[in-house]
């Protein structure tokens, strides 16, 4: 059964950037629609391993650089993500609208904590990162830091809200290596954040679908720019 809501559980490691205006609308993947309604570029991106998932288990890693002015909201959308199978990817477009593509994640971790993460895209690295977490563990839900997100399919909106809750500790990070012709290249920007997320639940729902809403787009960036420049 592959239909939401889906129930997850793992852990991951979680970037929280603040990222270069110019650098997201140029470098970051957007979409034309993306493009249109870029509110700010607070950021994240995420490695994530799931131990259990409606689709069995499988990795993830992503970038959601910014949040954007849609259907008077401000959303999270992802604009680059890649997944270690097949069905995964397969049920995250369809189900969500999220435009999940197929690599090859590997992780190695040593006695002291110490975890390298490797993804890789046909025969290129695609993705190093050498992380340790650091300090006591403190608990995060999505109830204190909402993640909603705006995804596109076809001529509709989707709109979900997961729900998660897990343990953090905050992590240094030793080593990031990104290839540009494969994923946003944010290595060179400082991070406000990065915490390991262990142990946590999450529960991705049923979008809210708002039918033909990128029908008009040229109605939704005005009331995008408009609502951008309010706020």
């Amino acid at each position: 059964m592959s239909a939401p809501p889906w129930r997850l559980n793992g852990y991951g490691y979680i970037w929280l950037y603040r990222l270069p205006h110019a650098f997201v609308l140029e470098h970051a993947g957007l979409e034309e629609w993306q493009r249109q309604a870029l509110h700010d570029t607070l950021g994240t991106m995420m490695w994530v391993h799931y131990q259990q998932s409606n689709a069995g288990a499988y990795d993830e890693w992503l970038l959601a650089p910014g949040r954007f002015a849609l259907n008077r909201q401000r959303l999270f959308s992802i604009s680059t993500i890649y997944v270690s199978t097949e069905a995964s990817a397969q049920w995250g477009r369809a189900n969500w609208g999220i435009p999940k593509q197929v690599a090859r994640f590997e992780q190695h971790q040593n006695s002291h904590g110490r975890a390298c993460l490797h993804v890789h895209k046909g025969e290129r690295l695609a993705m190093l990162a050498c992380v340790q977490p650091f300090g006591p563990r403190f608990p995060v839900s999505s109830a204190l830091f909402p993640l909603r997100l705006g995804q596109r399919q076809g001529e509709d909106l989707l709109i979900t809200q997961p729900r998660a809750h897990g343990w953090a500790r905050l992590c240094r990070v030793h080593e990031l290596v990104v290839a540009p012709e494969v994923f946003p290249d944010v290595s060179p920007f400082r991070p406000l954040l990065v915490i390991a997320v262990t142990a946590f639940r999450m529960v991705f729902p049923p979008p809210l679908r708002v039918p033909g809403y990128f029908a008009a787009p040229s109605q939704h960036a005005a009331s995008s720019l408009h609502q951008a420049g309010a706020a």
